[in-house]
């Protein structure tokens, strides 16, 4: 019952939030209904819930692809202004970081966590994705999102200064005894990143050496 109350409470207040700001989201009519990213309803109230969850999170997925899409028209046409694009980035990251809050606790989090992420590595703001994604590791180390961006962290970690963290991250979680899905790949990657980091050591050295 818990479940049900919480997660009701929370279609209600993302329902009102979209009609309370239309002005941040493009028209609805522009976007399918409800009833389009919904299944039909089962004998099951959590089921329900849980199917009705999904379908706010593909609604406003579908919605940040489609301004995004929008985004990137503006950008090629003569004498586009870099500021408005760049607030309207900010506007974009903004809604997926409320989606985000509003789904706490869910599967659905995580989706829309995977899409701020996009956003945030286009537009340059590398210690943003950093936080989120060690969020990721720390809050959810088992979720197939961590092991999909190990490697591309590990990148842009180095990208923030902080590509140790990233590192320590990935390592407390090659340390869990579990066997789970991605963990071979979050190994491979931690053994890339400490070669690739002894072969930059090596020619640092060789640079010193002759000079």
């Amino acid at each position: 019952m818990f479940l049900i109350a919480v997660s009701s409470a929370c279609v209600g207040f993302w329902l009102r939030g979209h009609a309370e700001n239309s002005g941040t989201f493009l028209a609805a009519k522009s976007l399918p209904q409800l009833d389009y990213v919904v299944v039909p309803e089962s004998f099951s109230r959590i089921e329900n819930t849980r199917q009705t969850l999904q379908g706010l999170c593909s609604r406003l997925r579908l919605e940040v692809e489609t301004r995004l899409c929008e985004q990137g028209r503006l950008q090629l046409q003569p004498g586009a202004s870099s500021q408005a694009m760049g607030a309207q980035a900010s506007r974009i990251i903004r809604d997926l970081e409320d989606g985000m809050k509003e789904f706490e606790g869910t599967d659905q989090q995580l989706y829309v966590a995977e899409d701020l992420l996009s956003v945030l590595k286009r537009e340059g703001r590398f210690r943003r994705w950093v936080e989120l994604y060690l969020q990721a590791v720390y809050e959810h180390p088992m979720h197939p999102i961590v092991a999909r961006f190990d490697s591309e962290a590990i990148n842009i970690g180095k990208l923030a200064g902080r590509e140790q963290d990233v590192i320590s991250g990935l390592t407390h979680l090659s340390s869990i005894p579990l066997d789970f899905q991605g963990k071979a790949k979050i190994e491979g990657a931690l053994i890339g990143a400490k070669s690739s980091n002894h072969l930059a050591r090596v020619e640092v050295l060789d640079n010193i050496a002759k000079d």
